[in-house]
């Protein structure tokens, strides 16, 4: 309770645009809103190059530490809003997905068809993919 009593004092818990009082009984389409400030977690500063675009795909050299699309604490430090934001590229459809902390080729629809399409074929085993990893030490095996 200490939280939103701070909030409300704050300023930052607002009903219906206006500083919201935490004895108030709320009524039928009341709009309340919290605003919370948070900061992501910072990501690499290394450029992301665009390998390749045309009408159908866009590809791209993701680096490490960055994730593709926003989630969790990640919404403005992802590959999709990057690519928004920096070259004007909005309205991607993810293709397939790597890890955050995942670097490689990563390819992006540009139209609902393609990303269709290239979901058939992945699902019908046409199109391979291929990882590769460093390894520091002896690698184990089995």
């Amino acid at each position: 309770m200490e939280y939103y009593t701070q909030a409300a004092e704050a300023g930052r818990i607002r009903l219906n645009e206006e500083p919201a009082d935490l004895n108030t009984v709320l009524k039928n389409n009341d709009f309340m809103r919290n605003t919370v400030h948070r900061h992501e977690p910072p990501v690499t500063a290394q450029p992301m190059e665009i390998l390749t675009q045309n009408q159908e795909v866009v590809v791209v050299d993701k680096p490490a530490s960055i994730p593709v699309h926003p989630c969790g604490r990640f919404r403005h430090n992802t590959i999709i809003f990057i690519l928004g934001k920096e070259h004007g590229l909005t309205e991607l459809h993810t293709i397939h997905r790597l890890d955050r902390l995942a670097s490689g080729v990563l390819m992006f629809a540009r139209t609902l068809e393609v990303s269709k399409k290239m979901d058939q074929q992945v699902r019908e085993r046409q199109v391979q993919k291929e990882y590769v990893c460093r390894v520091q030490g002896e690698f184990p095996d089995g």
